[in-house]
């Protein structure tokens, strides 16, 4: 988006907004309540000081996987560059401290219902959703430039948002049915990892782990041709982009690769017996 472009907006959305409790002068003395408005422009509502996102210019900012994003607005400013030996797929996330048998208290079934139900089913992942569809609208506006015809190129484009609202609506009855077998499937695997090939996991980790290995499910992970976690492809509609788990769930968005390396460690000594016989078996779907 053009700086020129930024500032019309924000003249108007201030002018909308206006008058604002707080001064221009008092940016950095207060805590900024923002509004979005754009998919990368959030207006205080309070002093009415703009927030545009650019890379050098969001002060707060996280690394999730492959890239940087704002985490006020959920935008990836900045793409990692990666040399040749930074990543590693073997990485042991945790001390050598025993595992801290999580799955003899009472709380951990109703812990992990509770983390998977926030996630697919909360107000929160309603307004994400219907977010998303509205940054979908965004990028696909940028078709109307080189249109001939505006009005037609309006038109297709309205209708392409509902078909992609009807195709992935949000329907909490279909999106609470699968929270009962999701957490229970999450908690079989920890239970087997930990118990049979003595993955570490201390209480304060359930949380984490529970959110990577969610996201691992969007596509399943199966080693020696044994599903150790089921793919369940409606997860992939369903669940929250990850740049948007800082700043909408205090999730940070890496859980998901440090859960893939925590799980692959304990797995570096599995052979296909060990794991049948741990209850993994090569056909498990959802």
């Amino acid at each position: 988006m053009t700086s020129l472009h930024v500032r019309k907006i924000a003249k108007l959305w201030q002018a909308l907004r206006q008058p604002f409790t707080l001064p221009p002068a008092s940016i950095g003395c207060h805590e900024c309540r923002w509004e979005h408005i754009d998919m990368d422009v959030m207006g205080c509502l309070l002093c009415g000081n703009i927030h545009a996102c650019a890379d050098g210019r969001c002060v707060s900012t996280e690394e999730v996987e492959d890239c940087v994003v704002c985490t006020l607005s959920g935008v990836l400013i900045r793409n990692k560059r990666f040399v040749d030996n930074e990543f590693m797929s073997h990485v042991n996330l945790t001390d050598f401290v025993p595992s801290h048998n999580v799955f003899e208290e009472e709380n951990a079934v109703s812990d992990v219902r509770s983390v998977v139900h926030n996630l697919l089913c909360s107000e929160m992942s309603k307004t994400l959703y219907f977010r998303s569809v509205i940054m979908h609208m965004n990028r696909s506006r940028l078709k109307l430039k080189n249109a001939e015809n505006i009005a037609l190129a309006c038109a297709e484009l309205m209708g392409e948002c509902i078909h992609t609202m009807k195709l992935t609506e949000f329907n909490v009855a279909t999106r609470n049915a699968i929270v009962k077998p999701v957490s229970q499937c999450i908690l079989k695997v920890m239970n087997a990892l930990v118990h049979n090939f003595r993955m570490p996991l201390k209480e304060g980790e359930l949380k984490t782990v529970t959110v990577g290995m969610l996201y691992l499910m969007r596509k399943g992970v199966v080693f020696e041709d044994v599903t150790v976690l089921p793919a369940m492809s409606e997860l992939r509609a369903y669940l929250p982009s990850e740049n948007m788990l800082a700043a909408f769930f205090d999730i940070k968005s890496r859980t998901i690769t440090e859960s893939e390396n925590r799980v692959k460690f304990a797995l570096r000594t599995a052979t296909r017996e060990r794991l049948l016989l741990a209850g993994f078996n090569t056909a498990e779907t959802l």
